[in-house]
């Protein structure tokens, strides 16, 4: 299963990948993990695609318009 997933993402492209900064943690009904566990989980994902050698584009922590708009102005 893991080598069929790598073999995958490694036959996709990506022009960028948008990772957006996380917002201030709140514990509620779906979100099962604590602070620290979502942290760790962030930076994963940042370690998985930069490992895969995607380019990443962090997006700010912004009013949700204003984070599309952002997201808008840096796809190419």
């Amino acid at each position: 299963m893991m080598r069929s997933l790598l073999t995958a993402v490694k036959n996709t492209s990506y022009k960028k990948i948008f990772i957006l900064d996380r917002l201030p943690f709140t514990k509620d009904y779906a979100r099962t993990e604590d602070e620290e566990a979502q942290k760790k989980i962030h930076q994963l994902i940042i370690d998985v695609y930069t490992s895969l050698g995607f380019p990443i584009v962090s997006v700010p922590v912004l009013p949700p318009t204003e984070r599309v708009e952002f997201i808008l102005k840096n796809i190419e």
